[in-house]
């Protein structure tokens, strides 16, 4: 007399367990409206930050939130908003540019951080990542340390997983940018000025649908003119950084889609994150080209 059902978003079916789960997917906000009270399990991400520009750091990936079993949200009869979050656009404008936040029965996952850049310094502001779910990474620098952004994620009322992004050491002509940080791992900080650039930190595998994807994979930091290889995108759908004269990385894979491949040549964006993975974007090259 109370069975549980409920209508929005892209409706699907699949088993596991011997046990038959309906599912509801939102990739832009909507209604769940639910004809009786019940428990549902959750996946949440945030929209993924911005790669920086112009020789720029990886941006973080969204924030995640997963329910599952005895984690589930009771939710009652009537009509939940779903609000989804969009991904950050890389700019050329000196600035990081932080995810949108997703949010719904209560529960709020934030947009990841966006990345600095080495014009961002140049251009006397802060070459810090921004804080976000994930922590963008810190673009190149002429000289001193950066620090990736802080992963608000964990720590914030709705809980969930982020983490930190990518710094810089405290090296002169330390050109490769930091990876933007991810649900399941740190993004990478360069080990030297001619290195490859940081790698985004990696997702996490969640199946709420049938599929064992991965989600909220880093973006990868930029490579400059001596780094043999840019940083790479995390798994879960991050973005690559881009590479002025050498070698591009590989998007992040194992996603709902992949993290776009970083580019070789002068003024190239960074890779995009993986559409509705929460993946941060990549890193830019030179010539203030944007994440």
């Amino acid at each position: 007399s109370n069975k549980f059902s409920a209508t929005g978003g892209t409706e699907s079916t699949y088993s596991s367990g011997g046990i038959n789960y309906k599912v509801h997917t939102f990739t832009s906000s909507g209604t769940f409206t639910t004809e009786s009270s019940g428990s549902v399990d959750i996946l949440m991400v945030g929209g993924g930050g911005a790669g920086g520009n112009g020789m720029g750091g990886g941006g973080g990936a969204g924030g995640l939130i997963h329910t599952l079993g005895a984690a589930a949200i009771a939710v009652g009869i009537g009509s939940h908003s779903i609000v989804i979050g969009n991904g950050a656009a890389g700019s050329p404008n000196n600035v990081t540019v932080n995810g949108s936040n997703t949010t719904a029965f209560g529960l709020t996952a934030l947009g990841g951080g966006g990345a600095s850049s080495l014009q961002m310094q140049r251009g006397g502001q802060s070459w810090n990542g921004a804080a976000g779910g994930s922590g963008g990474g810190s673009g190149a620098s002429d000289a001193g340390t950066g620090y990736g952004g802080a992963g608000l994620q964990p720590g914030s009322s709705s809980g969930g997983y982020g983490n930190a992004g990518g710094n810089q050491t405290s090296a002169a002509n330390h050109y490769p940018g930091g990876g933007g940080g991810g649900a399941g791992a740190a993004g990478q900080t360069p080990a030297s000025s001619n290195s490859n650039g940081g790698n985004g930190g990696a997702g996490i595998q969640v199946n709420i649908d049938g599929n064992n994807y991965y989600y909220a994979g880093g973006g990868g930091g930029d490579g400059y003119s001596g780094c043999p290889l840019s940083g790479a995108g995390g798994i879960g759908g991050g973005g690559a950084g881009s590479n002025e004269l050498h070698a591009a990385a590989a998007g992040g894979g194992s996603a709902r889609n992949s993290g776009g491949n970083g580019i070789s040549g002068v003024s190239e964006r960074g890779g995009h994150g993986g559409a509705n993975t929460g993946g941060g974007g990549g890193g830019a090259t030179w010539s203030n080209a944007a994440g």
